[in-house]
């Protein structure tokens, strides 16, 4: 049995994470953490295949940790997320690989997750 893709949601909305979570539970291994100062530790214990962050966030904003992420996994597939459209456009000049405005069609973040795992393959 092959084993599940891990994606990495990342938002301190507990309701957000719930929300994706539920969605992609059965097809994908979904790790849930509640701010940015936890994604290196995540990472160093799971094989994370992709990460759903969200911008603003209490501890450590999403842009910071997209940094961070760019610059030491160019490779790994970042999706950011907000309600804010104007940074989100700012966030693929960091790296990020696509982005969405909350509030979120699952559909979509699937088939958006669907085309960075298979380009990735």
């Amino acid at each position: 049995m092959t084993a599940k893709t891990s994606i990495l949601i990342v938002d301190d909305d507990p309701m957000i994470r719930m929300q994706i979570a539920e969605y992609f539970k059965t097809e994908f291994n979904v790790i849930e953490i509640e701010d940015g100062t936890q994604i290196l530790g995540t990472i160093a214990e799971h094989p994370i295949e992709i990460i759903i962050l969200d911008i603003f966030m209490h501890t450590q904003e999403g842009m910071q940790s997209l940094t961070t992420l760019s610059q030491l996994y160019p490779d790994l597939p970042v999706i950011m997320i907000s309600s804010d459209k104007t940074y989100l456009d700012m966030t693929t000049i960091l790296g990020a690989k696509d982005t969405m405005q909350k509030p979120l069609n699952l559909p979509r973040l699937k088939t958006m997750i669907q085309n960075h795992l298979a380009v990735a393959a």
